[in-house]
Formats: C-alpha cells, structure tokens, sequence
C-alpha cells in the first residue's frame, strides 16, 4: 500500500478512527479507520511531532476523497473506477487517421498527449475553462497517463507551445489531407469577429462585435471541405476584411497542393470586394445575399409576392418556394449575377410566430405599467411598430409595419456564379449546415464569444489551434454517429458511460456495454477485443510498465550472435589443408574464350618459328645447358 511521507493531513475526526501502537520493523504508530467496527483499514502513520497529523496512503485517498482534494488537489488520486469509452474512441481515431503521428511532428510526444486529454475535455464538457478541466476529468483514462492542473495548462497555452510548431502543425495537415485524395474541392468558410477580454493581446483591436459592442475583436476563419471535413484556420488582427481572410487561407491551401473548385459563403462575405477576387480567379461561389443590395431588392420585391405558397414555384423535394433573375447586385461592379430568390414558409411562420410574442409582451408590459400609474416607455427595437396613444393611453400596433414584416418574413436570397436550378443551389449550400454546425462547435469551445479564456498572443493562438484539433476528432464522432442514427451529444454519453473499476491494484471489465456502445466502435473499424486492450493498457501504466521506443540503426541487420554454454569448451577451429596455386583438380577449362573465339593451347602457335636473335640483339641460343657448363662436362666424363 503506497504512501505519501510528502504530504501531512489531519487525523479525521469520524467515528470508527483508531490508532495502533507501531509493531516492528514500523517506526510510526498507525491510524485505522473501521466504521461498521470490523475489519479495520489502515489509512495512515502519525506524525511523531503532532499526534494529531498523519502520513496518509491509498485507502485514506479513496475513503476521504474531499479532505485529500481540499488540500492537495486531484492530482495523486487514483479512482476506483475509471470512465475509457471517450479515451478508446479518441485513440482510434488519432491514430486511423494519423492526427497524433502529426502533432507528435509539430509539438512533441509530450504537449500531444496534454492537447488530447484537453480536447477530450472540450468535447464531453463544451467548455473553455481551464480551472474545471482537473475536477471534470479526475475519473477519465488520459493520454498523458496523469491528471494535470489548469496552471500547468496555462503555461502550455502560453507559453509551450510556439507558433512556429502551429504553422508547421498546419502545413503538414494541410498536406496530410491532399495525400488524402483532397485535391480539388468546395470549400465551407466561415468567419466570426470574436469579443476578447483577455489582456495582452496584440491581435485584439476596437471593432463592432457579435456582441454589437464597441469592444476588442479578434477575427477567426475556419474552412471545412462540403462534407464538414476541417482543412485548416486562420486567426487574424480583429475587423480584418473578410474578403481578405479569404484570400489568405486560399492561397494558403493552392500552395500545399489543393485546388479550390468553388467556395460556399455566409452573408458576412457578400460585398464587392469578395465576388471581385473570386471572379478574378477564377473561382465557383455561392453566397448569401446580406441586407438589400439595389439589384437584389427590386428582383425580390418583383418576385416574392408571387412565389409565396404558388406550387408552379415549389423546389423539388422540398418545401421551399423559388424564383431565379440574373441582376447586377452592387452599383460599383458591373457584372450579372444569377441569383435565386427562396420563400421557406415554414422557417417564416416560426419566425414571425416569435416576433408576434414579442410584440404582445412588450404591450403587456406597457399596459401594467400604465395600470400602476407609472410611465411606460416602449423599448428602442418596436417603436417602429407600438405606439401609445396620448389621450387614451392605449397602445397601438402599426399594421402597415407588421404586414411589411410578414411579407419580408422568410424571404431570402442566393447569388451564384453559374447557372444552377434552385434545387441545386439549395443542396449545394445546404452542405454549408455542417460547417456552421463544426463551427458553432468551435466558438463553443472558445468561450461562447469572449475570445479564449487565456492572455497574450502565443495562448491565444494555441487555444485556438486546440479547437481545431478538437474539430477533426469531432467530425470522425459524428461520422461514426451518424451511421448508428444517434446525435452526436448523445453518442458523447454514450461513451462516457463505458467504465473499468479497479480490485486490489489492478482494473477489470466485464463487458456489460450495449449492443449500440459496440457499434460504436465498430463504425471506427474496431472489435470487441479493443477494449480489453485499453484496460491492459491502463493496469501497465499502474504497474510502472512504460514501453520504450528503439530506433533502428539504418543498414542491414547484425547477425545474431549464438552464445556458447559455459559448461562446454570452445571447439579448436579445423584447419583447411592449403591448395596448390592453379586451377583445382578436375576442373577443365573451356573451349572457347570470352568473346567466342577458339581457345589455344600455351606455347607458340603451331608452324610459327622463332627469330636467331633476342630482343637485345644477342644471338639466340639453342635450349638446353650452355656450352662449358659443369653440365656438360659431366656429360663427357660419363662417356
């Protein structure tokens, strides 16, 4: 049973708590605690100094959880039971889709693995408050194999992580989804001017808000391919023009290699500067119209009257009404748009339904105030439409107004650069709805609109990298989801249901999932048999096993090497007897040679004869000993 000499905690004041008398080879006197008066639990040693303190262990950990984490945090508890269905699904994913592999490039196997265990968080917990993140996922299997606190991930926001590991994060994703088959695509951008309260910011500037307050803003692009896929982002100087944005992330995106067909927009980029760019390079565009431009506003009003609730003018497959004009949207750019004029009735009648409530609360309000006899003052958004009338106090609806509303009501329009029918137009920027669904998501986790909740520019950028990261694990859950019919929060549940729980010092699971929790995981191209792997995993860590990784030395492989018995003596090495010089016995030479001609055999060539003298010019003697030798006078005697 482990303990912590390191940390002193009181001695609980419970009924049940009991102290022992240390018995050999312990130097310390034990604190047991047994609230039912049997089978006794040692939770700690008392402090020689201060019988009141004690050096807690495990069990004091885990059967007094609060006063262990009012003093020391969550760091060091080890749960009875852990929550791995989040974890084993991320793993999948980060890994089929090689996510880790390349943040593991950019950031380092370390920062990795803490920006997984924060995405997780995102993800379960749409939230961008660090101080939650070690209370929320103190029961969660993480990647990092420990629980981190929120100061340690403020100084990986802001300080750890560099932008030049952001850029090359981006770079290498960028080029990892054209290897994907990404080459030529529609792309989804969406932009938001995001209110920053963070300090020390740079890219903060004054500007008009979502919030419609004259406060700092930071500009944020986000582009996903038409099936929601994310490509990359962009985060900018707060008020930058959308139209540049947008030419910024696409000359980012032609230069790792992925072409942009056409591009899919919301009314933030309807302006001329926009469809300028877009027609000068050569790029498709489907854009919704913002606000009245002159050439739109006269072919709506000549239009909407007439479509409204007429079948001639129903889209196919659909309950939208339609009608098509080519116009001249903007008075500084002389070019024809076509655009498509939509009435959606049922999105209309929703829509006026609200503001009829509105209208009728405000009245209710005005007539009990004036009740009490106090002075009613209609609220600035329905002057235009209350009014009170000073000799009878009665308050008056404008009816020409409402019935302007309820003409306009519903009514909206589409400019598009080539000839389509309104039912493709429709679907082609119906795909836009997964983008702003990932988007929203986006914003979600960045603090609703407050700008992320860290300061300065470095934490600032690595908050909104993470909700990217966090954005491409997503999409994979919602693909997975989506094809076991489930919505993707309660997909999310559903994981976070699946638990292990720990018997002595180690964790088992009996699979009692559900069917759908294993569809789950089948949908991300696992069996049953993974999930036994995560709890293997998970009893390693708490075993102290930690895998290593060898790095191969290039070339080939070394030969084994075959160790000898120590009981036996090394074998003498048998010595070969040495060859004669020439060719072996038995071989034959070939009749011909290389090159094909016949061989000859050495000596002179036959009927050739030799010269009487020698190269020196001396005369050629005859083979055999020279006349005068000792040889030769032997010879004589012998006769």
């Amino acid at each position: 049973m482990a303990k912590y000499p390191d940390k002193i905690v009181d001695v609980p004041e419970v009924p049940g708590i009991f102290k022992r008398a240390a018995v050999p080879p312990q130097k310390s006197n034990t604190v047991f605690y047994s609230p039912n008066n049997k089978n006794p639990i040692l939770i700690g040693y008392l402090c020689d100094h201060d019988q009141k303190k004690m050096v807690p262990n495990d069990n004091f950990l885990e059967l007094f959880k609060d006063v262990w984490v009012k003093e020391y945090g969550y760091a060091d508890i080890k749960p009875i039971e852990l929550r791995f269905g989040m974890y084993a699904a991320t793993k999948a994913i980060v890994l089929d889709c090689q996510l880790r592999e390349l943040m593991n490039k950019a950031f380092g196997s370390k920062k990795t693995d803490k920006l997984l265990d924060y995405a997780m968080y995102s993800i379960l917990y749409p939230s961008d408050i660090s101080s939650q993140y070690e209370s929320r996922m103190s029961d969660q299997v993480l990647f990092s194999g420990k629980l981190y606190s929120d100061s340690t991930y403020s100084l990986l926001f802001e300080k750890e992580i560099k932008n030049d590991e952001i850029t090359y994060f981006k770079k290498i994703w960028a080029l990892h989804c054209k290897e994907k088959g990404i080459t030529k695509v529609w792309l989804c951008i969406d932009g938001s001017y995001e209110d920053c309260k963070c300090k020390g910011v740079e890219l903060a500037k004054k500007g008009k808000a979502k919030s419609k307050k004259n406060t700092n803003i930071i500009s944020f692009t986000y582009a996903v391919t038409d099936t929601g896929f994310p490509v990359t982002f962009k985060l900018y100087r707060g008020g930058l023009v959308d139209a540049k944005a947008m030419k910024d992330i696409i000359n980012f995106l032609k230069e790792c290699g992925i072409e942009i067909e056409g591009v899919i927009l919301d009314r933030g980029y309807c302006d001329t500067k926009a469809i300028k760019y877009l027609d000068e390079n050569g790029i498709k565009y489907i854009i919704m119209i913002k606000g009245e431009p002159e050439g739109y506003k006269q072919a709506a009003d000549e239009n909407k009257t007439v479509i409204k609730n007429n079948a001639r003018h129903l889209v196919r497959k659909t309950h939208l009404y339609a009608a098509q004009k080519e116009v001249q949207l903007f008075k500084d750019y002389e070019k024809k748009d076509h655009v498509t004029i939509f009435y959606d009735f049922l999105n209309g009648a929703e829509r006026f339904s609200h503001y009829l409530d509105k209208i009728y609360t405000e009245i209710d309000r005005l007539e009990g105030l004036m009740e009490n006899g106090k002075n009613a003052v209609i609220e600035e958004a329905f002057k235009n439409v209350l009014s009170i009338d000073p000799e009878t106090n009665e308050v008056c609806m404008d009816l020409e107004e409402i019935q302007k509303r309820i003409d306009d009501t519903g009514i909206y329009g589409i400019v598009h650069s080539q000839k389509m029918t309104p039912y493709e137009v429709h679907q082609r920027y119906s795909s836009k709805n997964v983008s702003e669904k990932q988007y929203s998501f986006v914003k979600t986790q960045l603090g609703y609109g407050t700008g992320a909740h860290v300061h300065f520019d470095a934490g600032t950028k690595s908050k909104y990298c993470l909700g990217f990261i966090s954005s491409i694990i997503r999409y994979y859950m919602e693909q997975a989801s989506d094809k076991v019919s489930m919505v993707a929060t309660s997909y999310f549940r559903e994981l976070n249901l699946m638990s292990m729980t720990r018997v002595n010092k180690a964790f088992y699971y009996t699979h009692t999932e559900k069917a759908r929790q294993i569809r789950l995981f089948t949908q991300l191209g696992k069996k049953k048999d993974y999930l036994d792997e995560i709890v293997d995993e998970v009893n390693k860590r708490m075993s102290g096993y930690v895998p290593k990784i060898v790095k191969k030395k290039p070339g080939p492989k070394p030969r084994p090497k075959v160790a000898t018995p120590e009981f036996e003596e090394p074998l003498e090495p048998i010595q070969k007897p040495r060859g004669k010089p020439g060719p072996k016995p038995g071989f034959k030479r070939s009749d011909t040679n290389i090159d094909g001609s016949k061989r000859q055999k050495p000596g002179p060539k036959p009927g050739s004869k030799k010269g009487k003298f020698n190269k020196n010019g001396s005369l050629r003697q005859k083979p055999g000993p020279k006349q005068g030798s000792h040889h030769t006078a032997t010879a004589k005697q012998t006769d």
